[in-house]
């Protein structure tokens, strides 16, 4: 059960229905039932990680509490981030409890899957490409989602593959070349499959369309870099060999992109370079912080209070985009506590495996100026990967302390 939800949740998370508004997913069905089945594991991310499962609790508790306080004005939306925020970080169990090598493999072939669909995207088109109930929710339209739909000639400016949005499957894209590069083996279609999917990704990368995204990206192969310096000389040069390749193959098929339709290329420029240049207000992400601060800073020492203890009234609620969202919505509380969350698992990440921690890291940032976290799966990856990783880590760290022990027995 387990293995499907991870293969629907990373290759194909809007497989399902729209009913009245709401998508009803494949992927949210399978994560109830695989909660369910995961969730004594919660007692183990307890003992080993106490400052988390406080936090989740109080987090939690803050949200359930500003439900009820803004039940009259509640929206369907509302609802459904909120239920979303709230049970997102509990995928941390189920990949706690995944068996890591079935689990990398499946990532690794969702990686390739939803390569692959964004560049049939971006060469036969969206609509003609869309299948749905698979790649978009049966009843639901690409015309109505945040993809600069019919911008600059285009039919879109961000490819969506099966994620509906350019941001959200480029987060994966992030997470899943970290998990990638992490990834050692010894099978040799296994060894070529990774090869592929991290290539296929980075392309993805570049035809998400999104300039946070490509931003991350930059930044996290700039730490990875760093970072390898530090490493013995053997792994360096087995990290540096593989980024090397993938930056090649990657310039070479831009350069094919190119070569056969020119317009393809010109569209990417003025979506990295001119429209960032044109555009002084993040796609008007600094107009709403300003007009929420100026709220709580005009509002009455009442409605201040409110404002950093539970939030704005969603009668009269700032829509703002990023983790400000949290604040302007949840309130203050809520939203120190899941920066918190986000800290307390990059830390523990850290501790063993810097490659994820960047990539945790740089998502992180991503999530302070885009409102991604707020749609499945992009949660429910970030913390499957991070159960996945913390497990691992734990079995080197056995691994190396029964060594330890069996070299002493043998003196």
């Amino acid at each position: 059960m387990i293995n499907l939800f991870l293969f629907i949740t990373f290759a194909f998370p809007k497989a399902g229905i729209k009913i009245d508004n709401i998508p009803l997913t494949v992927q949210m069905v399978l994560f109830v039932i695989c909660v369910v089945l995961s969730i004594k594991v919660f007692t183990k991310i307890y003992e080993k990680m106490k400052s988390f499962a406080y936090s989740y609790i109080l987090f939690s508790v803050i949200l359930l509490l500003v439900a009820i306080l803004n039940f009259k004005n509640i929206k369907s939306f509302y609802l459904l981030v909120t239920m979303v925020l709230i049970t997102s970080p509990l995928a941390i169990c189920i990949g706690y409890k995944a068996n890591y090598n079935k689990a990398i493999k499946i990532m690794c072939i969702a990686l390739i899957i939803t390569g692959v669909y964004s560049l049939l995207q971006w060469s036969i088109g969206i609509e003609k490409t869309k299948i749905p109930g698979i790649n978009i929710a049966y009843g639901d339209s690409f015309a109505y989602k945040s993809i600069g739909y019919g911008f600059f000639g285009a039919e879109a400016l961000k490819m969506p593959s099966t994620y509906q949005n350019g941001n959200l499957v480029g987060i994966f894209y992030i997470l899943g070349i970290a998990c990638m590069l992490e990834w050692t083996t010894e099978e040799r279609k296994y060894m070529i499959m990774k090869y592929v999917s991290i290539i296929l990704a980075t392309i993805g990368i570049v035809l998400s369309g999104s300039r946070t995204i490509m931003a991350i990206f930059i930044l996290m192969v700039v730490l990875i870099i760093s970072n390898i310096f530090k490493t013995k000389k053997e792994m360096r040069k087995k990290y540096l060999r593989i980024i090397g390749a993938i930056l090649i193959i990657t310039i070479i098929v831009c350069i094919t992109i190119y070569i056969i339709d020119k317009k393809d290329i010109d569209t990417l420029i003025y979506r990295y370079v001119t429209q960032t240049i044109m555009d002084k207000t993040a796609s008007g992400r600094t107009i709403q912080l300003k007009n929420l601060f100026n709220s709580i800073a005009q509002a009455n020492i009442f409605e201040k209070i409110r404002t950093l203890l539970l939030g704005m009234d969603w009668s009269n609620v700032k829509q703002v985009e990023g983790l400000f969202y949290i604040l302007s919505f949840y309130g203050g509380i809520a939203f120190v506590t899941l920066i918190a969350l986000f800290c307390i698992v990059i830390r523990n990440v850290y501790k063993t495996n810097k490659t994820i921690s960047i990539a945790l890291s740089v998502v992180l940032i991503a999530f302070f100026v885009d409102s991604s976290f707020n749609y499945p799966p992009i949660l429910i990856n970030y913390f499957l990967i991070v159960g996945m990783y913390i497990k691992k880590n734990e079995f080197l760290l056995q691994s190396k302390e029964d060594n330890k022990y069996e070299e002493v027995a043998k003196e």
